[in-house]
């Protein structure tokens, strides 16, 4: 299918991490203009040199910190000045749901919830409202934020708090942008593994003794996000789309 994503002016915020990095790669292959967001500049710049070799598509980066609104303006302003304007942001930079339960300490869940909001879903807020005035400007933009499955379960309050609130303030926006033609909707991956060969198989949350869930790899989210950034999905706003089988005997009707 083609998807008719050559010319795209693509900013993937989080564009250096397992997931972005597969999205920037993907874009870069369809022959969209993609350039990669986040607050290591040696990181990126190399990422971006790699992505040259991925495609007929055309890569640069950027420095931005989620966590300042003053740094995401600026960012977002130079990145929209050199693509010449902006069809898609893909919000994906947040640390790992893994790595926040590993670091979480229940001794202080009040301020570990606050931190992981801020970090997540009040840094892909900040990110949104930066962009929205550029893709308004084409009346055919998209936003698409990478969440996670833990939001449809409790296992951690950290994780689950901040993947909510991505969920809600993703809706809000699509609702908010209805008839613009400005499509936002939020991806749930399961467990990704870079290295995964069986196609989809289930794992099991946590200990081992939780629900199941299914695995997919980067390119298999990239490829979603890349349908949800095509005219293809124009008609597709204020969803929440799992990606590996969504978690096993829960019902979310």
């Amino acid at each position: 299918m083609e998807l008719g994503l050559k010319g795209r002016r693509v900013l993937v915020v989080g564009g250096s991490g397992l997931i972005g990095s597969a999205i920037s790669r993907t874009m870069v292959a369809e022959g969209a203009h993609v350039i990669v967001a986040g607050r290591t500049a040696m990181t990126l710049s190399q990422l971006a040199d790699e992505l040259r070799d991925a495609g007929p598509g055309r890569a640069s980066h950027v420095v931005l910190d989620t966590a300042d609104t003053a740094s995401v303006a600026a960012a977002m302003r130079a990145a929209c000045e050199e693509l010449d304007g902006l069809d898609v942001l893909i919000n994906s930079g947040a640390p790992p749901a893994s790595d926040v339960i590993a670091a979480d300490d229940v001794h202080d869940d009040v301020a570990a919830v606050a931190a992981a909001f801020d970090g997540k879903a009040m840094g892909y807020l900040r990110c949104a409202r930066a962009a929205i005035p550029y893709l308004l400007a084409e009346r055919d933009g998209r936003i698409i934020n990478i969440c996670g499955q833990h939001v449809h379960l409790t296992e951690s309050l950290v994780t689950s708090v901040r993947n909510v609130a991505v969920a809600a303030i993703s809706k809000c926006l699509a609702d908010e942008l209805a008839g613009t033609g400005v499509t936002v909707n939020v991806v749930h991956p399961g467990p990704v593994d870079a290295a995964m060969t069986s196609p989809a198989p289930l794992r099991a949350m946590g200990s081992g003794a939780g629900p199941c869930i299914g695995v997919s790899t980067p390119a298999d989210v990239a490829h979603l996000v890349a349908f949800l950034s095509s005219a293809r999905a124009s008609t597709i706003s204020g969803a929440s789309i799992d990606i590996g089988h969504a978690v096993q005997g829960v019902s979310f009707l």
